[in-house]
C-alpha cells in the first residue's frame, strides 16, 4: 500500500512512466524516473542547454523534471564531458579583491551597460557585444554592435527601453563620459525619457565586470565549436538564455524567474513529455492524440455557441426592456400632455 501512495505509473503516449506522488511537484510538471538507458542522454542534454555551467547547476536544471538523478552520476558525467575539460584547463583569474556588490531594490531602478571586445575575432561587421544587464534581477540582454558609439548603443538601448521600459539610473565602466553621451542620444529619439548616469563603482568592481565579459566569451566560444559557426552574433541569443535561465548564486533563483515569476519555457522540452514522443511531434492534433485530450476545435465550438446564445438572450432582454421603456414613456405622455 505504501508504495501505491508514494508512486504512480503514467502513460506518456504509449509509454509508461513511473513518477513519485509529492507536494513538492505542485508546480504543475510532473516529475519522473529516468531508466538507466536513458540517463547518458537526459544529463547530457540539460548540460548542454545551460551551457556546460558545472555539477550544481546541471543537477538544479535536472530536478526541474526528473526525480532519481544524483549529484554522483552527474559528477561522472561532466568529469568526462570534453567541452568542460577544456574549461578547466583554461587559466583561471587570480584576482582576490573583495567585491562589495550594487545593491537595487527594485527592477529598472538600476542598469549597467558594458561592451564587450571582440575585435580578435569578428563576426561580419559586428566587433563588440553590448552587455546590458539590471542589477536587481540580474536578467541580462546581448547584442552585437558594429562599433562602440554612444549613438548606436543608444539606438540598441530604445529598442529595450521600449519593450521592458526606462531605468532611473543608467551606469558603464565606459564612464560617465560615455554614459553622459548615451543619454544625450537616447533624449534626441525619445523626448519624453529622463535617466540620470549613475557614479563610478568602486575600483575592486572592475574584476567583476571582466568575470562576466569573460563568462560572456567563454559561452559564444562554446555555442561556436558546439555548432561549428563562428556566426556569434546569432549566437548571443541563446548565451543570453543560457545566462538568464541558469540558477544565480546571490539571488538563489535564475534571472528568468526573478523577473517574470517562473521558469523560462522551451515548448513541449519544458513538460513532462519524454523526448521520444514530442521529437516526433507537427501538429496540434497530434499532441491531442498522444496526450488522449479532447479536441480543442470542439471545445472551442462549445464554447462559442454558448458565447453566442448568451448574446442572443442578452439582445432579447435589451429588446423587451426597450419596449418596457417606450409604453412607460407612452403612458407619461398621456397622463401630462393628452387632454
Amino acid at each position: 500500500m505504501h508504495f501505491l501512495k508514494t508512486y504512480d505509473v503514467i502513460d506518456f503516449g504509449g509509454k509508461l512512466k513511473l513518477t513519485k506522488k509529492d507536494d513538492e511537484f505542485s508546480d504543475g510538471i510532473i516529475k519522473y524516473f529516468v531508466q538507466l538507458d536513458e540517463l547518458y542522454d537526459v544529463i547530457k542534454e540539460a548540460h548542454v542547454l545551460i551551457g556546460h555551467r558545472g555539477i550544481a547547476n546541471t543537477l538544479k536544471e535536472l530536478k526541474k523534471r526528473f526525480v532519481n538523478i544524483t549529484e554522483k552520476q552527474v559528477t561522472l558525467f561532466i568529469s568526462g564531458c570534453e567541452e568542460c575539460k577544456r574549461k578547466r584547463s583554461m587559466p583561471k583569474n587570480s584576482s582576490k579583491l573583495a567585491i562589495k556588490p550594487v545593491i537595487s531594490n527594485d527592477f529598472n531602478a538600476r542598469v549597467q551597460v558594458d561592451l564587450v571586445d571582440m575585435q580578435s575575432c569578428p563576426d561580419g561587421p559586428f566587433k563588440f557585444i553590448m552587455n546590458y544587464q539590471d542589477h536587481f534581477t540580474k536578467f541580462c540582454i546581448l547584442r552585437p554592435l558594429k562599433t562602440k558609439t554612444a549613438a548606436e548603443v543608444a539606438y540598441q538601448l530604445l529598442d529595450l527601453f521600449t519593450i521592458l521600459g526606462a531605468p532611473v539610473i543608467l551606469q558603464s565602466d565606459n564612464g560617465r563620459e560615455f554614459v553622459a553621451k548615451v543619454i544625450l542620444e537616447l533624449v534626441e529619439m525619445w523626448s519624453g525619457i529622463k535617466i540620470v548616469h549613475g557614479r563610478a563603482r568602486h575600483p575592486q568592481s572592475q574584476g567583476s565586470v571582466e568575470r562576466c565579459n569573460q563568462d560572456i566569451k567563454q559561452l559564444i566560444g562554446t555555442w561556436i565549436r558546439e555548432n561549428q559557426s563562428k556566426k556569434w552574433s546569432h549566437g548571443l541569443r541563446f548565451v543570453q538564455f543560457q545566462k538568464n535561465s541558469c540558477h544565480h548564486r546571490v539571488l538563489q533563483h535564475s534571472p528568468y524567474s526573478v523577473l517574470f515569476g517562473h521558469e523560462p519555457k522551451v515548448g513541449l522540452a519544458s513538460t513532462s513529455l519524454p523526448a521520444s514522443i514530442y521529437d516526433n511531434l507537427i501538429t496540434e492534433e497530434e499532441l491531442e492524440r498522444e496526450l488522449q485530450l479532447p479536441k480543442t476545435d470542439q471545445n472551442t465550438q462549445d464554447q462559442e455557441e454558448k458565447i453566442e446564445q448568451t448574446h442572443k438572450n442578452d439582445d432579447n432582454d435589451s429588446v423587451q426592456q426597450m419596449n418596457d421603456v417606450s409604453e412607460n414613456d407612452d403612458s407619461i405622455e398621456k397622463k401630462y400632455y393628452v387632454k
